[in-house]
């Protein structure tokens, strides 16, 4: 678990773009106290919303998670990405979710 967000500023030093990369860890139903999801969700949510990224990439999203995510940051971040498969009930996300600023996405 662990986040990095890194800035991308012009010529004159003005801030045109804010990433932030947060591996959230999948929520293991076998993580006991601090380590659960259950506990670990909020510290995401203050994260974010304190950084206030424009772009926010995140690794090992279970869906429940991305519900999460989805519903903490509103309607002004955007998911973007595919899940994978590891069997027929369990989607594993990774993608970046957009906010902030518009962004076309191909």
């Amino acid at each position: 678990m662990g986040n990095n967000i890194s800035e991308v500023k012009d010529e004159d030093g003005f801030l045109l773009l804010k990433c932030m990369s947060y591996n959230i860890r999948f929520n293991n139903p076998d993580d006991k106290g601090p380590a659960s999801w259950m506990y670990r969700r909020s510290g995401l949510a203050d994260v974010v919303k304190k950084f206030e990224p424009d772009l926010l990439g995140c690794q090992e999203v279970l869906q429940d998670q991305l519900d999460f995510i989805q519903e903490e940051l509103g309607e002004s971040y955007t998911h973007v990405g595919k899940p994978r498969e590891y069997n027929r009930q369990t989607k594993e996300y990774w993608g970046t979710t957009c906010g902030q600023i518009n962004f076309n996405i191909f």
